[in-house]
Protein backbone atom coordinates (compact mmCIF):
# COMPACT_ATOMS: atom_id res chain seq x y z
CA UNK A 1 0.00 0.00 0.00
CA UNK A 2 1.12 3.37 -0.94
CA UNK A 3 0.20 6.22 1.00
CA UNK A 4 0.05 10.03 -0.74
CA UNK A 5 -0.19 13.54 0.73
CA UNK A 6 -0.79 16.98 -1.33
CA UNK A 7 0.43 19.95 0.15
CA UNK A 8 -1.74 22.58 -1.52
CA UNK A 9 -1.03 25.11 1.06
CA UNK A 10 0.19 28.89 0.26
CA UNK A 11 3.65 28.03 1.12
CA UNK A 12 6.30 28.27 -0.40
CA UNK A 13 7.88 24.76 -2.66
CA UNK A 14 11.31 25.40 0.13
CA UNK A 15 9.12 25.08 2.87
CA UNK A 16 6.35 22.43 1.50
CA UNK A 17 9.76 20.24 0.79
CA UNK A 18 11.30 21.05 4.69
CA UNK A 19 8.10 20.24 5.76
CA UNK A 20 7.85 17.11 4.26
CA UNK A 21 11.00 16.26 5.60
CA UNK A 22 10.15 16.79 9.21
CA UNK A 23 7.14 15.04 8.69
CA UNK A 24 9.50 11.81 7.44
CA UNK A 25 8.32 11.94 3.80
CA UNK A 26 10.09 9.79 2.34
CA UNK A 27 9.92 10.50 -0.95
CA UNK A 28 8.79 13.61 -2.64
CA UNK A 29 7.51 14.05 -6.10
CA UNK A 30 7.64 17.74 -7.78
CA UNK A 31 5.56 18.74 -10.49
CA UNK A 32 7.07 22.40 -11.55
CA UNK A 33 8.63 24.36 -14.07
CA UNK A 34 11.67 22.49 -13.95
CA UNK A 35 10.08 19.45 -15.55
CA UNK A 36 8.02 19.07 -18.81
CA UNK A 37 4.24 18.48 -18.56
CA UNK A 38 5.25 14.31 -18.70
CA UNK A 39 7.62 14.33 -16.36
CA UNK A 40 8.18 15.37 -12.25
CA UNK A 41 10.80 15.42 -10.25
CA UNK A 42 11.05 12.35 -7.60
CA UNK A 43 13.31 13.48 -4.34
CA UNK A 44 14.54 10.54 -1.98
CA UNK A 45 14.69 12.60 1.41
CA UNK A 46 16.79 9.93 2.79
CA UNK A 47 20.16 11.02 1.31
CA UNK A 48 18.62 14.08 -1.14
CA UNK A 49 18.97 12.40 -4.41
CA UNK A 50 16.57 13.25 -7.08
CA UNK A 51 15.25 11.73 -10.87
CA UNK A 52 13.26 13.26 -13.25
CA UNK A 53 10.63 10.76 -13.79
CA UNK A 54 7.88 10.43 -16.57
CA UNK A 55 4.55 9.04 -14.94
CA UNK A 56 4.84 5.52 -15.91
CA UNK A 57 9.14 5.57 -14.89
CA UNK A 58 7.23 6.71 -11.41
CA UNK A 59 4.73 3.76 -11.01
CA UNK A 60 7.20 1.37 -11.96
CA UNK A 61 9.93 3.11 -9.22
CA UNK A 62 7.30 2.38 -6.86
CA UNK A 63 6.54 -1.31 -7.60
CA UNK A 64 10.36 -1.35 -7.18
CA UNK A 65 10.31 -0.21 -3.68
CA UNK A 66 7.30 -1.86 -2.39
Amino acid sequence: MCTSILDDTNESIGKKIRNAKVFGIPYIAILGNSTSESELELEFTKDNSKEVLTKEELINKFKELI
